[in-house]
């Protein structure tokens, strides 16, 4: 897992950009175990009195859960009753029912759809209507 934050190029205060590599030992599908790497790599990111442009977080190499073979030494802490409740719970009732509560409860971003082109590939209502 990476993890980056930078500041604009164009800031007046100079351009300002860190990032953290995260290899698990084993690999996980745990979000509590994702969330607790964030939580310690933010420290290493922060820097007071940066006015942050963009900051994300990128998962590599991922795979099948069935597709890994795992070793007597390095044992999975990922807790799959929990992870497969979650995700029985969000199938049935909707996208983020439950969720961690590190992610908040207000959506405080959405994306500008007034000048959204048309779909006329992936919508029916976008299909232009001829009429002869």
């Amino acid at each position: 897992m990476t993890l980056f934050a930078t500041s604009s190029h164009h800031d007046v205060e100079g351009y300002f950009r860190r990032s953290h590599f995260h290899r698990f030992t084993v690999p996980t599908n745990d979000i509590c175990n994702i969330v607790k790497v964030i939580e310690i790599a933010i420290g290493q990111l922060y820097k007071s009195g940066v006015r942050y442009y963009k900051y994300g977080v990128g998962l590599m190499d991922l795979h099948d859960e069935g597709l890994f073979q795992y070793d007597l030494f390095s044992q999975s802490n990922d807790n799959t009753k929990l992870m497969a409740c979650m995700d029985n719970i969000n199938a049935r009732y909707g996208r983020s029912t439950v969720q961690i509560a590190a992610k908040g409860f207000e959506q405080k971003f959405a994306m500008r759809r007034a000048f959204l082109s048309p779909q006329y590939t992936t919508k029916w209502s976008d299909i232009p209507k001829i009429i002869c």
